[in-house]
C-alpha cells in the first residue's frame, strides 16, 4: 500500500506526521537527468529554497491559522 510506503519513508527520516513535510525543501534533491539534455539546464535554486529562510516569522504550516472566509454570508 503507498500510505504504508509513506509511512516507512517518513519514520526512516525521523518524520511523525505529513504535515511536518511541508516547506521542507531539506529533503529534496534534484536528480540529474543523462537522457534529456534540456532538463541539464532546469535550474531548481529559486523553488529549493526554503520559506522560513525568505520570510522568517512566517507560519508554512496549512491549517496552523483559523480563518473565517464567511461562507455562510457568500452564498
Amino acid at each position: 500500500m503507498l500510505a504504508e510506503d509513506v509511512r516507512r519513508h517518513m519514520a526512516s527520516m525521523g518524520i511523525r506526521k505529513l504535515q511536518d513535510l511541508i516547506g521542507r525543501t531539506d529533503f529534496l534533491q534534484v536528480v540529474p537527468s543523462k537522457n534529456n539534455p534540456k532538463a541539464q539546464m532546469l535550474d531548481y535554486s529559486a523553488i529549493l529554497l526554503n520559506a522560513l529562510e525568505l520570510r522568517p516569522g512566517t507560519s508554512i504550516l496549512g491549517g496552523s491559522l483559523a480563518q473565517d472566509f464567511l461562507l455562510k454570508d457568500r452564498l
